[in-house]
């Protein structure tokens, strides 16, 4: 699996190869719908703004899942640290990253939580928030979770760009 130097020395947790893009946004939001995940309506607020879209060309890209201190943090840090880091080993996910994700990780474990690392966009009034994605008893949901000011724990899951 192709990793940069960066992310190379990184515990991850799990890899895994995604195909995004090639696709339109109201298509892959039909196709969310066909599977009928929970969709909350955060997460819809993003998928249907002004600030996503998808690539044009299907493309490959490897992913990692890791925990907030697995990328060097041993007091928890604030989203603004964080995202930092994630910027530092240039693991920024496009934010289509979330739903592409949500379609194909059937095997998350039961009652777990993964925030994609992505740049913000807004929901709401303004609020900025990143897609989670979540298994509810059970049930494949997936979240607009708003970044506010407060600290990530150490054992978070986040999913961050290895290529």
């Amino acid at each position: 699996m192709a990793m940069t130097a960066k992310t190379s020395k990184l515990h991850f947790i799990r890899r895994m190869t995604l195909k995004i893009g090639g696709i339109s946004v109201f298509r892959l939001q039909r196709k969310m719908q066909s599977k009928k995940f929970g969709v909350t309506i955060f997460a819809d607020q993003i998928i249907y703004g002004p600030y996503f879209n998808t690539l044009r060309k299907k493309t490959k890209i490897e992913i990692g899942f890791i925990t907030v201190r697995d990328l060097g943090f041993r007091k928890n840090p604030t989203f603004e640290e964080l995202f930092a880091k994630v910027r530092q080993i240039n693991g920024v996910c496009r934010a289509e990253v979330g739903p592409h994700l949500r379609l194909v990780y059937n095997n998350q474990r039961r009652n777990t939580r993964c925030w994609i690392a992505m740049e913000t966009i807004p929901v709401c009034v303004a609020s900025p928030a990143v897609f989670l994605l979540a298994d509810e008893n059970g049930e494949k949901r997936m979240h607009g979770s708003m970044v506010l000011p407060y600290r990530w724990g150490l054992n978070r899951e986040i999913v961050v760009r290895c290529n």
